[in-house]
């Protein structure tokens, strides 16, 4: 049974052939492990999927913690300011993204829950669809 299986099965309440280890690692002990920016995990989804798989190599771990990043598909725009970068999603919210510190939201765009964006807008939806990690 592979790590993916045991997770999946103890998940239904079945039968694992033992208890699997499903670490809360987050981008960030990813990224510092492999000598990288926090902040390129966050802004570069290939960056934090090669972190992350490479946590399998360094811990006997079946399964992982996926963190919210950013794509290129939601992004607006990307300006830098003394190390940190800030970048505007398809939302209107800003994000305040350090090089070495977990990202911060700074700024948005909606400012009221009237505003249709909340019904119609998942910034992240784009990301969390995707397939990659549900048929590796």
């Amino acid at each position: 049974m592979n790590g993916k299986n045991r997770c999946i099965q103890a998940l239904q309440f079945k039968q694992t052939d033992r208890v699997p280890v499903h670490r809360q690692i987050d981008y960030s002990y990813a990224a510092a492990a492999n000598g990288i920016p926090v902040s390129e995990c966050f802004l570069y989804p290939e960056v934090y999927a090669e972190a992350l798989s490479s946590m399998f190599d360094i811990h006997q771990i079946d399964g992982l913690y996926v963190n919210l990043c950013l794509s290129p598909e939601i992004i607006d725009g990307v300006t830098e300011n003394e190390g940190n970068h800030y970048v505007t999603d398809i939302s209107g919210t800003t994000w305040n993204i350090p090089k070495n510190d977990v990202r911060t939201v700074c700024e948005t765009a909606i400012d009221s829950f009237a505003d249709s964006r909340l019904k119609t807008l998942n910034p992240f939806k784009i990301w969390y669809q995707r397939d990659f990690f549900f048929n590796s």
